[in-house]
């Protein structure tokens, strides 16, 4: 099993993360893409570990700490809220943090994992905690839904004691995110989860498995019925994959597309028929016509509010916007200033995208990119 399994999943579902409004956003005046209009630079913040959009668009929180890197989880860290596109500081925690996971889809609520390693809820008005959450045998990742009545929570159990140590066996648990109670338990995931996603009309679960095996690691998508907790489709990926980087729902539900990435740095996207589970199209470098590696190892991808762009980022440094009906690139953005490692998010907004990057500087960098239909 790759070490690399993150704790916490920091995506908010169809509504939230990927079709939010932004009233502050300007629109750029380009034909199709702008060269990224630049609507803050927050002061500089010495070791930024993370940063995350509130879905809103008002707010980006970070966490930071001297002497340390992205997702390290040896000591707590600080965690701020930041005004957008002012750039003013609206409150620093009094109780540290070790990760942030998702901002609640209203913008009032942001999930981590506190300085007890429980999961808590930070009052996004106030910064203060105003619930903890049971604690959990094993690694815990949260989303919410798009109206803000269930937070899904996923557990993975690791089996220590014994060499070698057996794949950690997973479950999902959804709460009532206003009470703090239990409503549900699906189990039966006999391999770790790393990421999970849940369909608009919130029908179906995706989830990413990942099992070491003897020749490397395999990674295969589960597409399971939210209702009944059954399994309709499995989607199988190559065995030379390095890890499914992320993986999101088109705003109709009907399509899944997933970034993924491989061991000798390459990546690439794939779209997914939700019903029948069948692939429908594969988008490598070569669509971008470039003999340098484009796609991201570790790549994210994000649905437009209309399902017709997705984006794709990462660590390549290079934003790509895809037409979902034809599978063609309609416009590339390449960073002249790459985000420090894991400090980079991106969001849709009215007309346009959201990116946040810590740059050279460690400064928080937050951009406008314009885009229009074709």
């Amino acid at each position: 099993m790759k070490p690399k399994l993150i704790l916490c999943l920091a995506l908010v579902l169809s509504g939230g993360l990927f079709g939010c409004s932004n009233a502050s956003a300007q629109s750029a005046t380009t034909n199709q893409f702008s060269d990224g209009e630049t609507l803050a630079h927050f002061p500089a913040l010495q070791s930024v570990n993370s940063i995350l959009f509130s879905p809103d668009g008002k707010t980006i929180a970070t966490l930071r700490g001297e002497d340390t890197f992205w997702h390290k989880l040896d000591k707590p860290l600080t965690l701020q809220l930041w005004a957008v596109p002012s750039g003013k500081l609206l409150w620093t925690t009094s109780e540290s943090a070790f990760y942030m996971c998702a901002f609640s889809p209203d913008s009032t609520r942001l999930a981590g994992l506190a300085a007890d390693a429980n999961l808590a809820f930070w009052n996004t008005a106030d910064g203060k905690i105003e619930r903890h959450f049971p604690r959990q045998n094993g690694s815990v990742g949260v989303i919410f839904n798009t109206d803000n009545r269930t937070l899904w929570m996923t557990v993975n159990k690791f089996s220590f004691g014994q060499i070698p140590m057996i794949p950690p066996a997973g479950e999902i648990q959804l709460w009532d995110p206003k009470t703090g109670q239990l409503l549900r338990t699906l189990k039966g995931q006999p391999n770790a989860i790393s990421k999970l996603a849940v369909s608009p009309d919130e029908k179906t679960l995706a989830i990413v498995n990942e099992h070491g095996g003897a020749n490397g690691d395999e990674v295969e998508i589960n597409l399971l019925d939210v209702k009944s907790g059954s399994l309709r489709h499995v989607l199988h990926f190559a065995k030379n994959i390095w890890t499914i980087g992320s993986l999101a729902f088109s705003p109709d539900g009907k399509t899944l597309a997933t970034g993924e990435g491989f061991h000798d740095g390459t990546g690439e996207i794939k779209f997914w028929d939700v019903a029948s589970g069948l692939l429908k199209r594969i988008i490598t470098d070569a669509d971008l016509g470039s003999a340098e590696p484009r796609i991201s190892m570790e790549p994210i991808v994000i649905f437009s509010p209309d399902g017709g762009t997705l984006v794709s980022t990462g660590d390549k440094q290079t934003m790509v916007w895809w037409d979902v009906a034809t599978g063609k690139v309609r416009g590339t953005v390449r960073e002249a200033d790459p985000p420090q490692p894991g400090c980079f998010t991106v969001q849709f907004a009215e007309n346009g995208l959201l990116s946040a990057k810590v740059n050279s500087l460690e400064q928080v960098e937050v951009q406008f990119w314009n885009y229009k239909k074709p």
